[in-house]
């Protein structure tokens, strides 16, 4: 199973905010399948506030993708947020490789009163290069659009800065709203990506999986 599986397994059981009993549960799985390193628990006190899950992971190789000189040693106080252990073949990669990425799973309040996981966002601990990336013509014509193997990127340079990853596993017409799209926020200058965000009901079309494929960063199949 692919890292989307398994995130769609625990989402769709912890798709209603976790009571403290099912709370001790769900970090248990958080530890021994996804082998993470942090988890909190906030709920809102009151109807606007956020209730969140955030979950600190292990990002297998995320350094040496975001060409980090892996050469200088992490901050000690970050070891741990950067340390994973091999569960096949594949050997542990070492911890000046290894990035982290902080998933955060984001409850909407609903009524009757219910908080369901509204969106999944992922922090990288460094920024993602959108594919093919040519900073002086793109951002002069103010777009980016490139197709990959699997998607489209989209990205627009206005005050906005909107951005966006479709995959070519959603047809064409009404499935390709905003629903069913990864929502990239970009770095200022443009032309890297510091988090993302996709709508729960979307895992396990594979949409996610197309995306860190697109990317070329796989690391986080590495944990599992």
């Amino acid at each position: 199973m692919t890292f989307e599986d398994k995130l769609k397994e625990l989402t769709d059981t912890y798709n209603v905010f976790p009571n403290l009993t099912q709370q001790e549960a769900m970090t248990k799985t958080l530890i021994e399948t996804f082998q993470a390193t942090e988890v909190k628990y906030e709920q809102a006190e009151d109807w606007d506030g956020p209730t969140t899950c955030t979950i600190m992971l292990p990002a297998p190789g995320l350094r040496t993708y975001c060409n980090i000189d892996t050469k200088s040693q992490p901050n000690p106080w970050r070891k741990e947020a950067i340390t994973y252990q091999s569960k096949n073949t594949q050997p542990t990669l070492p911890l000046a490789e290894n990035g982290w990425i902080a998933m955060y799973l984001r409850y909407k309040k609903e009524f009757p009163p219910t908080e369901s996981i509204d969106q999944i966002r992922f922090s990288f601990s460094c920024d993602i290069n959108f594919p093919q990336f040519d900073a002086n013509a793109d951002l002069n014509r103010r777009r980016y659009r490139y197709k990959t193997q699997n998607g489209e990127f989209y990205a627009y340079w206005d005050e906005d800065v909107d951005a966006s990853y479709l995959s070519n596993k959603i047809s064409e017409g009404y499935q390709r709203d905003t629903a069913n799209r990864i929502h990239l926020s970009q770095t200022i200058r443009g032309g890297k990506i510091s988090w993302i965000g996709i709508n729960q009901k979307t895992l396990g079309l594979g949409i996610l999986t197309d995306f860190f494929e697109d990317i070329g960063y796989q690391g986080l199949e590495k944990l599992l």
